[in-house]
């Protein structure tokens, strides 16, 4: 038979009215969804608690300022009418401010929650009744139980900041902006968002950032897709980006018809100048001979055919972008002096083309389709899969590429945020439940179906920081709030442990 509370007239822990069944009864067959709406019932449950804990206490202290409560009043007929100790007008104050939710998983998560505070409680009654016993003081009591249930509240403000200021408005960091209006999506630790950054810590960062990363990856491909003029309907592959070199080579078919082309200081220069990385600078006796003869066989060129070098050009592209991916540094260095010397040949047909009278509208072209050019075979040269990696783009812009436009913003954002870019083909465990969610979701649901509803929203906590709403605040200046010292209790800490916080 259930236990009531003459004070109340109400079942005290085992009964809910509201069912009319007993509580274990009416939390049996509870399922996920029955925790998450029960989420809003149970933090009003929680946070009125927590005021009505502290308020309770003050009500039951009151009388400390004049002594010893009365343990009873006389009426205006001279009878005696006993009063509650303060031990019972604490529960009192406490039970009527706060809040009690009709819904089970609501009652279930509340109580799930309070069972530390119930426990302290518990121990405060029990400390508070030894002391009436040792003193015969109800004032001393009270004392007692309440300073026991006020050090939660004490710790909060001893440790709170004392003179928190409010604090402009945090600009934005320009790699940030750029990621972002670019339509990138970045975790809160990249950003530098405080409270976001409490949630990642607890909901996983390595899936966060996974589950990003992947997300990114199709925004990195439309992007490179409007660098070369692929539509956004359209794939990303080998064959949609071949057909972007028709236009280009049309323009190079047209300069292949120019007959002679004589080669000026300026191409002797450029070939001169071309750096052998194998270490030629300090060890000549002891480098590969590619690089070098490479060097050796343009620098003795004095005129070429605009055909032969527009096909020349397009071989040494091409060579140079399967040695630049090759794992052999040798065959890198082979790679990066044969996009030199395209360059060099390259910038030779735009002087003499510009020389010419008869075709100023040429060098235009030509101009406009070197960089058309340029830009696809570095989109070949960075495709993984069917994905563009923006770490490949990276390593390009390392090595001397000259990127522009959004092949430029992946290679920068890459360099600056590399977790949240990660190749999605070799991105494991990417589902929405990881092991450890699934693992620490079955342990605890053995022992409270709370806390199994507290696991599952993990996941959920990860699907709000790589939302639109949430993603596109991150690109905005944060406007600072201040919280009042002293007033949040426990929670003051954590919350004041910078002098402003995003609103989020």
């Amino acid at each position: 038979m259930s236990d009531f509370d003459l004070a109340s007239a109400k079942p005290v822990a085992d009964f809910d009215l509201g069912s009319a069944r007993p509580v274990a009864d009416a939390q049996k067959g509870l399922g996920f969804w029955d925790y998450v709406k029960g989420i809003p019932g149970a933090a009003a449950s929680v946070a009125t608690g927590a005021g009505a804990s502290l308020l309770g206490g003050l009500s039951a202290s009151g009388t400390m300022l004049f002594g010893d409560a009365p343990a009873y009043v006389a009426n205006q007929f001279g009878a005696r009418i006993p009063l509650p100790d303060p031990a019972a007008n604490f529960r009192k104050v406490q039970s009527d401010l706060t809040y009690a939710p009709e819904n089970p998983g609501a009652q279930a998560i509340a109580k799930a929650v309070n069972y530390p505070g119930q426990k302290l409680a518990q121990f405060a009654d029990y400390a508070g009744s030894k002391t009436a016993d040792l003193t015969g003081s109800p004032g001393a009591a009270a004392a007692v139980n309440t300073g026991i249930q006020a050090l939660p509240y004490a710790l909060g403000a001893r440790f709170a900041p004392k003179a928190p200021v409010a604090a402009p408005a945090a600009e934005v960091a320009p790699e940030v902006a750029e990621a972002t209006q670019a339509g990138l999506k970045l975790t809160p630790q990249q950003t530098g968002a405080p409270m976001g950054n409490l949630i990642q810590s607890l909901s996983g960062s390595a899936k966060l950032e996974r589950s990003i990363s992947k997300q990114n990856a199709v925004t990195a491909n439309n992007l490179a897709k409007a660098d070369i003029g692929i539509a956004p309907d359209q794939p990303l592959n080998s064959g949609t980006i071949a057909a972007q070199k028709a236009a280009p080579n049309a323009v190079y078919r047209q300069v292949s018809q120019l007959g002679q082309i004589p080669v000026d200081p300026q191409f002797t220069a450029d070939i001169a100048g071309i750096a052998n990385r194998t270490g030629a600078g300090s060890f000549a006796f002891d480098v590969p001979p590619s690089v070098e003869r490479l060097k050796q066989g343009y620098s003795g060129v004095q005129a070429f055919d605009a055909g032969d070098a527009v096909a020349k050009v397009r071989q040494l592209r091409a060579d140079a972008g399967r040695n630049l991916k090759s794992p052999d540094p040798e065959q890198n260095a082979l790679g990066y002096a044969q996009r030199q010397v395209a360059e060099a040949i390259d910038n030779q047909i735009d002087r003499h083309v510009q020389q010419l009278p008869q075709n100023s509208s040429l060098i235009d072209q030509l101009r406009a389709a070197r960089v058309q050019l340029a830009k696809i075979h570095s989109v070949e040269d960075a495709m993984s899969g069917p994905n563009i990696s923006a770490k490949a783009l990276a390593k390009q812009q390392a090595k001397g590429v000259p990127l522009s436009g959004n092949l430029r913003v992946l290679a920068n954002a890459y360099g600056n945020f590399d977790r949240a870019l990660q190749d999605p083909a070799k991105i494991r465990d990417s589902g929405p439940f990881g092991v450890l969610d699934l693992g620490y979701g079955a342990a605890a649901g053995l022992a409270h179906p709370a806390a199994l509803s507290a696991v599952l929203a993990r996941p959920l906590a990860r699907a709000y920081l790589a939302s639109k709403p949430y993603q596109s605040r991150l690109a905005l200046p944060r406007e600072p709030f201040v919280v009042p010292t002293g007033l949040l209790g426990p929670t003051a800490p954590l919350l004041t442990q910078q002098p402003a916080l995003e609103q989020q």
